[in-house]
């Protein structure tokens, strides 16, 4: 099922968001959602994520957190991992001051060609499965900025990260290899560890 949150302030104990399942938050707040289990989505319209315990669905067997509408907003502030996290609708998402990690896969797949991932503050994103990149726009940041592929089997890069959506710095640090399926261009380091 998908589920509206029809309006500000709902208190749950424990929420659960089984997959295919959509919890949409849209832009009601105010909410505290418990303890969040599940591998559904759960989908916000704005940066401002419930209060809750998200250990569970943020973990290697949660769900996707997915930000889309209309606006342009800054997504997950202090969330280090999530397991998959997708990137929807128009306007700019601009990622955290932080590193962070995506344990499954990274989406970003715009309503159309105006909507922006930027990584504002130049940080390292590591990705541990497949990134897909169907129509948008990514900023990769500059100066020490690294996307890292950093997974145990092999991870496929799929969409155009060419001209204006290349890569600054990558990483690849995966000895099962990584597939790339478009168009990438890395415009400053590419770099072959192992381990």
């Amino acid at each position: 099922h998908t589920v509206d949150i029809p309006s500000n302030y709902i208190l749950n104990y424990k929420t659960t968001i089984d997959n295919p399942g959509v919890l949409r938050v849209g832009t009601t707040f105010g909410h505290r959602l418990g303890i969040v289990e599940g591998d559904g989505t759960l989908q916000l319209e704005t940066g401002s994520m419930p209060a809750g315990i998200y250990d569970d669905f943020f973990s290697q067997t949660g769900g996707t957190i997915e930000f889309t509408g209309t606006g342009s907003y800054d997504v997950l502030s202090e969330v280090t991992t999530v397991k998959n996290l997708k990137f929807t609708g128009t306007g700019e998402r601009r990622l955290p001051n932080l590193d962070f990690e995506v344990y499954g896969l990274l989406t970003i797949a715009g309503d159309d060609a105006t909507l922006e991932v930027i990584n504002e503050h130049d940080r390292n994103v590591t990705l541990d499965s497949n990134v897909v990149f169907t129509q948008g726009s990514f900023d990769a940041g500059v100066g020490t900025s690294t996307v890292i592929f950093n997974g145990d089997d092999n991870q496929t890069i799929a969409g155009d990260f060419s001209g204006t959506n290349a890569f600054w710095n990558i990483e690849m640090n995966n000895t099962s290899g990584v597939t790339l399926a478009g168009d990438i261009d890395v415009d400053n380091v590419l770099n072959f560890t192992s381990g």
